[in-house]
Order: structure tokens, then C-alpha cells, then sequence
């Protein structure tokens, strides 16, 4: 077992590092590439199957045996090694557990990780879909710079075509908004309040955001002069109300679930957009904990159980439904555990 771990790790990152040169990198970015681009990106793509079956099947083996059964199990290993006669250096019974418990220790680490790292399996993972991202980027930047040289003649003439064929100037003007964009495009960047969280809400949905934009000119001020300083008392008050009634709504949220106490999924009623938030901030950070449990700021203990088998739930809520595994969720405060 020990020999085939090292042989995969070692031909892992060999492969890998291979795929990180700087001769790679030349390759990948000319047209030879797209000759055998399909035939990596299959072999990568199999690699990362086979990485995720048997990966999570080891880790949930060693998950499965207690420290105690491994130990003696080592143990028993290097009983048999100190009936076999060698001449290689002579070891001790302890110096040759030790030694295992090593190359044990180095085994599980690959495949669980620890308290304070990700394991191998999930950095090769990462590795392995970066590398097949990039050779995808590679191939489209090639075929791209193919294209350059090609004559679009036959496709101008469809779409000046297409344009004479048109009724209004309306129509003319949403055909080229769609064929060309914006003539002269300005970008503003900003964090806008959604009013919903659904994907499916149209951008022409939203409310508008205002933006007060300053003066471009080039006209300086006359030297001396002042501007008066602005009072945003009035500004500040109404941003504190908000903010302070978006505390108590999300308040209120958090006491209406510790009602509840200990619910299915599959219990709960149509749900606001504020519950809907808190609810999946909540489940999405118990998933992450190893012990599924959370505690939040305001001092509520969070306790998620994964549901039998592939038992799943439909949430309804006031913009849509959601399909989810039926999760069970404590919710109490910390000061009762």
C-alpha cells in the first residue's frame, strides 16, 4: 500500500509540475496545442473521476477505524518484519513502529488533512481544474486568433440585410444595441440593494441607482476661494433609521426561529426574503464546520443534521421555491448549552 501511495504521489506531482513549464507554456500557446488539447483535457478529466471516487472512499475507511485498530495493526506489521531476516540496517521493535506510524501519519494527512490544513486530494483537485481551465482558455485564445484572418463579408451583408428589412428606427436601434453594444459606454461601479435575491429578477426589474457625478471641467476656482462645509446631519439620521430597522427586522428573524426551537425544513411555511437569508447564511455556514454546529454573533447556537438518506424538500417562498436536502436545525441560545 505504502509503495503505490508513493508511486501516485510522486507521478501526481511530477505530472503537474511538467504541466508548469515554462516549455508548456510555450506549447500551449501554439497551434500544435489544439492537437492533443482534447486528449489532456479527457485524461485530466478522468484522473479528477477516479481522484473523487476513491479519494472520499479511503477517507471514509480511515474515517472508519478507530487510532487503536491502526495502531495494532501496525503493530502487527512490524511483528512479521522482525521474523524476516535482512541485512540492511537492524532496527528495534519501538524504532520500527515509530517509523510506520510515520509513514501512517504521512498516508492519512494525503487524503484527510489536518485541524489546520486541506488534504493532498483536495489541492490536486484544484490544481487538476485549474490546469484544465487554463488549456481551455489557451485553445479559445488560439482559435480566436484564428478567426482574425477570416472574411466577414457573408456575415455583414446578412446583417445589413437584416437591418433593411426593418420597419422602424426602433427596431433598428435594439438590433444594433444587440449587434454592436453601446456606442459610448459608461461604467460605474457600486454595490446596488436588490430587492430580491432570485436569479431570475431582470436587471429592468430593479430600481434605478443615482449617482451625483462631479464636475469634469477645466475651469480652475479663483485662488482664495472656499466652499462651505456640507451638513449631512439630516443624511446620517435617516441612514442610522434604516440601518437600525434592518437590525430589528433580521432581530426579529432570529427570535421567530427560536421560537421554532428544533424544525425540519420540510415544516416551515412561506418564508420572507429576510428569513430565506438568514436561514441559508446559517445552513451554509453549519456545512462548512466539521461539527455542523455555529454559534453566532449575537450569542444563538446553530445546529444542523444532515437528513436520511436522499430526503429532499421544496421551500416556498414570497419570490419563488427552492428544492434543498430536508436539513434539521437546533436553534437556542449559547448560554443554555
Amino acid at each position: 500500500m505504502q509503495t503505490s501511495f508513493r508511486v501516485l504521489h510522486e507521478n501526481a506531482s511530477d505530472y503537474l509540475a511538467s504541466l508548469q513549464t515554462t516549455r508548456a507554456e510555450e506549447l500551449m500557446l501554439t497551434e500544435q496545442f489544439l492537437v492533443f488539447k482534447d486528449t489532456l483535457t479527457n485524461y485530466l478529466q478522468n484522473f479528477m473521476i477516479g481522484l473523487q471516487k476513491y479519494g472520499t472512499q479511503v477517507e471514509g475507511l480511515i474515517h472508519g477505524g478507530d487510532s487503536d485498530v491502526w495502531r495494532a495493526f501496525l503493530s502487527a506489521v512490524v511483528e512479521d518484519e522482525m521474523r524476516t531476516p535482512s541485512l540492511d540496517e537492524v532496527l528495534s521493535a519501538e524504532e520500527r513502529l515509530e517509523r510506520r506510524m510515520e509513514e501512517w501519519t504521512i498516508f492519512t494527512r494525503w487524503f484527510i488533512g489536518s485541524e489546520t490544513e486541506a488534504s493532498d486530494v483536495v489541492f490536486l483537485e484544484r490544481a487538476t481544474k485549474d490546469t484544465i481551465g487554463r488549456m481551455v482558455r489557451y485553445a479559445i485564445a488560439i482559435q480566436e486568433k484564428q478567426r482574425l484572418g477570416i472574411s466577414r463579408r457573408r456575415e455583414l451583408d446578412y446583417l445589413g440585410q437584416w437591418f433593411l428589412g426593418l420597419e422602424s428606427v426602433e427596431e433598428a436601434h435594439k438590433l444594433g444595441a444587440a449587434v454592436y453594444g453601446l456606442m459610448k459606454p459608461r461604467h460605474f461601479q457600486g454595490e446596488p440593494p436588490r430587492s430580491s435575491d432570485s436569479t431570475d429578477l431582470s436587471m429592468w426589474d430593479e430600481e434605478p441607482i443615482t449617482r451625483a457625478l462631479s464636475s469634469r471641467s477645466r475651469v480652475r476656482r479663483r485662488a482664495g476661494t472656499t466652499e462651505p462645509v456640507k451638513v449631512r446631519d439630516g443624511e446620517q439620521a435617516e441612514a442610522k433609521q434604516v440601518l437600525l430597522a434592518q437590525l430589528e427586522r433580521e432581530a426579529a428573524v432570529v427570535r421567530w426561529f427560536l421560537e421554532l426551537g428544533a424544525f425540519h425544513l420540510s415544516d416551515l411555511d412561506v418564508l420572507t426574503v429576510e428569513q430565506r437569508r438568514v436561514l441559508l447564511s446559517w445552513i451554509s455556514r453549519c456545512l462548512v464546520s466539521k461539527s455542523k454546529q455555529i454559534r453566532t454573533a449575537d450569542g444563538y447556537h446553530i445546529e444542523l443534521s444532515l437528513p436520511q438518506s436522499d430526503d429532499r424538500t421544496e421551500l416556498s417562498f414570497s419570490d419563488g421555491q427552492l428544492d434543498m436536502p430536508n436539513f434539521h436545525l437546533s436553534v437556542r441560545e449559547a448560554s443554555r448549552t
